[in-house]
């Protein structure tokens, strides 16, 4: 499967799977990608069952090791066909569904106490597709995307991310909504018709500012702006948790700060790869040519590191 924009496509990348690539040119600081959330997960939302999915949590721990995905995989029950389509057409790996079945056998029981007549078969792919591919925010919340989704993990990123964010002038809203006539006089809202008017609003237009109103700042997205260069075909990938000091280090450390940050996965970069082969060359022609007898720090350690560079190949 193949998505197109205009700066960007996604398609399948041998042993790696669905990848994201440019298609057009772009320069150092130039927006590669910018996108809006496909949907938004906040306890806030649901606080009776994040409640219950914590309860869970704590009498039998989760493998994911929180209940964010859990609880925004069952919010996604109840979202209009399209989000729940691009929910279950992410992507995770292979056995992690299964691996699930036990826990989420777990939450639709104890869920459909909350929420009957919900259809559950579906939960292990929601839940596998909020974790590999969500985006943690503020207030325990997780975010999920179409296309940023899919960009890789590299410790030779070609783009960064930034956090967008607009201005929203609440009051203004609200003034507007109060003073829209109806045919026969006021308009009296529900909560649900209130905020589907207030949506309205907005796609129409800003309503009017006055002198003194204060404006909130609110999460709108996601955009990668280019590192360096990038040319049609190149792979768009970015570090997932690594900082600027992280990424100066070596891969062992790069790989383990990776883990200790809950990223549940080796990283075999461009970048990592080519590291492990140098190291992987220098340990064994230490043992050749010294025997294991060097004075060297790094040699004293490379049988050792030998042996775990070699399984980590094994897995590639």
């Amino acid at each position: 499967m193949q998505k197109n924009n205009s700066t960007t496509v996604v398609r399948e990348l041998p042993g790696k799977g669905r990848c994201l690539f440019a298609t057009q040119r772009a320069a150092p600081g130039d927006t590669v990608l910018s996108e809006a959330p496909i949907m938004v997960s906040l306890p806030s939302d649901a606080p009776a069952l994040f409640a219950l999915l914590e309860e869970l949590h704590r009498a039998a721990p989760f493998a994911c090791g929180h209940v964010r995905s859990h609880f925004a995989a069952i919010c996604t029950l109840s979202q209009p066909p399209p989000v729940y389509a691009a929910v279950m057409d992410k992507g995770a790996p292979r056995g992690e569904r299964e691996r699930l079945q036990h826990e989420v056998a777990r939450c639709a029981r104890a869920a459909a106490k909350l929420l009957p007549g919900a259809d559950f078969s579906d939960l292990a792919q929601l839940i596998c597709g909020w974790e590999f591919n969500g985006f943690p925010a503020d207030g325990g919340a997780l975010v999920l995307y179409d296309r940023v989704s899919t960009a890789a993990h590299s410790c030779d990123p070609n783009v960064e991310v930034v956090v967008l964010f607009e201005l929203e002038n609440a009051a203004a809203a609200a003034r507007a909504v109060e003073a829209e006539p109806a045919a026969g006089g006021d308009l009296v809202f529900d909560d649900e018709e209130r905020a589907a008017y207030e949506r309205y609003l907005k796609s129409a237009g800003a309503p009017p500012v006055r002198k003194g109103d204060v404006f909130d700042s609110r999460y709108a997205g996601l955009e990668f702006r280019a590192l360096r260069a990038v040319a049609p075909g190149d792979e768009i990938v970015f570090s997932y948790c690594l900082t600027a000091e992280d990424l100066k280090r070596d891969f062992r450390r790069r790989r383990k700060v990776l883990n200790l940050r809950h990223w549940s996965f080796t990283c075999y970069c461009d970048r990592c790869v080519a590291e492990s082969r140098a190291f992987l060359r220098d340990a064994r022609g230490v043992r050749e040519d010294d025997e294991g007898a060097s004075s060297s720090d790094d040699a004293s350690d490379a049988p050792a590191a030998l042996a775990a560079v070699a399984c980590d190949f094994e897995d590639y």
